[in-house]
């Protein structure tokens, strides 16, 4: 049995804490889960999912955010709200924008955004003394 449908259904959800639904066929725009404020992961990784990633800049709980192999876009700078963040996955998607706009993330430990359209300078990231992990492979940084 595979899992499919809109996540903007799960919109609803608010005392929902974990939405993982990784490699199934679920879709639509995943703006639709910005009232979910409670959740603390979000894991929508090689889904058809879209939409502009700045649509959950208010999920202030989120401490890991996994949009890889997605179809979401808009600038990363969307996110920049989202201080509780330790993991931010979004590669291979559309997003674009200055990486340094993520430069407050101070919790970040894991900061991906591979084969996106990124740019800017590395030096904006200068205050994550978390990072543990930085993957900017195929960006315009």
């Amino acid at each position: 049995t595979s899992v499919s449908g809109d996540v903007g259904g799960l919109g609803g959800l608010r005392g929902l804490e974990y939405l993982v639904l990784m490699v199934t066929n679920v879709r639509g725009d995943v703006g639709g889960l910005g009232s979910l404020t409670n959740l603390e992961k979000l894991d929508l990784s090689s889904t058809d999912v879209s939409g502009d990633v700045g649509g959950l800049g208010n999920l202030t709980n989120l401490g890991d955010l996994y949009l890889d192999s997605t179809n979401v876009s808009g600038d990363v700078r969307g996110l920049s709200n989202l201080t509780g963040l330790s993991f931010l996955g979004l590669s291979a998607t559309g997003v674009a924008g200055d990486v340094g706009g993520l430069g407050n993330l101070s919790r970040l430990f894991n900061l991906e955004l591979n084969y996106t359209n990124v740019s800017g300078n590395v030096g904006g990231l200068g205050n994550l003394t978390n990072l543990e992990t930085l993957k900017l492979t195929s960006t315009k940084v």
